[in-house]
């Protein structure tokens, strides 16, 4: 099989079920350095994977931790919650084996109060996994510090995170009051000496950098 050219191999591969590259990738990943061919096959289907997730559009999801649950009980509500965000591959590396994951909903923000530091409860996993994390793994906890501006969170080296921190004044009621101008307050506004502001401070994951190795947690295939 390896006397055909690579090109014509990876076309090959690329017909196969996830579910046996999975299992080919596994049997090949433990290759000795003598074991050419195993390292070479070990190649040609980490490239096809990374292809495949490419093209299939996978996705990273962020949720709260009771949504997860909901998920763990049943696989079938993955499509039907609205997680906290979604983000969709968009370019994969072939040398460095490394994902690029974007944003699909420009809207999509954590919102925080003032007295939160940060986003405690959050969840993280891949909608095509076969196997999520279990509800008390931590591999899938994350914790964002909120800081104004553009960041970058290192989990590992596996898993980088960029994200956004802004702030946004939302008008409170009585600011929206039709009855009340500047001069004079309705009843109901008449004891506020001044107008009020609500303060929002809002975090938005709007890239997500993982190895193959990180997606692969997931797609473990048991003998």
């Amino acid at each position: 099989m390896f006397t055909l050219p690579a090109d014509v191999l990876l076309h090959i591969f690329s017909f196969f079920p996830l579910s046996d590259l999975c299992h080919l990738l596994k049997k090949t990943s433990q290759a000795r350095p003598e074991e050419q061919s195993r390292l070479l096959l070990n190649f040609y289907v980490k490239q096809v994977l990374l292809a495949r997730i490419k093209h299939e559009a996978w996705d990273i999801v962020l949720d709260t931790p009771s949504n997860y649950f909901a998920i763990l009980c049943n696989r079938d509500m993955i499509t039907k919650i609205r997680p906290i965000a979604r983000l969709s591959c968009v370019a994969y590396n072939s040398t460095s084996e490394y994902l690029r994951f974007e944003i699909n909903d420009d809207e999509s923000c954590f919102e925080m109060t003032d007295d939160e530091i940060e986003f405690q409860s959050m969840r993280i996993y891949c909608a095509q996994w076969f196997n999520l994390f279990k509800e008390d793994d931590r591999s899938g906890q994350i914790k964002l510090l909120w800081r104004e501006g553009d960041q970058t969170k290192q989990i590992d080296d596996d898993l980088i995170i960029g994200y956004r921190c802004t702030k946004k004044v939302a008008a409170s009621a009585e600011d929206n009051c039709r009855f009340c101008s500047s001069n004079n307050r309705c009843n109901k506004h008449a004891f506020i000496s001044t107008p009020s502001a609500l303060k929002q401070r809002l975090l938005q994951v709007h890239s997500i950098r993982v190895s193959l190795d990180w997606l692969r947690q997931g797609l473990t295939i048991q003998d």
